[in-house]
């Protein structure tokens, strides 16, 4: 006796390529990658005050991992090598600046003297070039700049107050990277 086979699909009717069923199983599946991709860097994005300094931890502590790793060779403790690791890119990066900052320092007269000179010589550039500007003209315009700037006051304490809670990020930030880096480190490998 012959076993009756289970029919598959209702050959009856309008039949639908097979082309067009493998486009649409596809479709599907890479809408729902796109929105659980979209909800991931939704939430990225919201949470980015802890976010993006976990990912700079992260990349800090490829760039350390090296450096741990021999330490960790020499049979150092796990919270020690991760402190030493960790100082050893702090210093260098403050040398950086410290070495950057004593550049400009030193070059800060003649670059001030420049600046001056600049804005002389586009003064004198406003009389006698194309825009043929009096001295009487540019006076006033400058006293509608000074006017313009001091109604403005508040918008410059606004700005320097967006300013400083900026700065305050950055230095949070900074700080939860350090921390993270230094975790990352010490328990990385267990």
């Amino acid at each position: 006796m012959q076993i009756p086979r289970p029919r598959l699909r209702d050959t009856d009717g309008p039949r639908v390529p097979q082309g067009l069923i493998t486009a649409s199983e596809w479709g599907w599946r890479t809408l729902i990658v796109a929105a659980v991709l979209g909800i991931v860097w939704w939430l990225l994005t919201y949470f980015s005050a802890v976010s993006v300094p976990v990912a700079v931890a992260m990349l800090l502590t490829a760039l350390l991992a090296p450096a741990y790793a021999r330490m960790r060779a020499w049979k150092w403790p796990r919270a020690l090598a991760a402190a030493v690791a960790l100082a050893m890119m702090v210093v260098v990066i403050v040398a950086v600046f410290a070495l950057v900052g004593t550049t400009v320092v030193k070059q800060w007269p003649q670059l001030f003297q420049e600046a001056a000179a600049g804005v002389t010589s586009f003064l004198s550039w406003l009389g006698t070039g194309p825009l043929q500007i009096s001295q009487t003209e540019l006076n006033t315009y400058l006293a509608q700049l000074s006017t313009w700037v001091s109604n403005s006051m508040t918008e410059f304490a606004s700005l320097a107050a967006k300013a400083g809670v900026g700065v305050g990020h950055f230095l949070a930030g900074t700080a939860i990277a350090l921390i993270a880096t230094f975790f990352f480190l010490a328990s990385g490998d267990q």
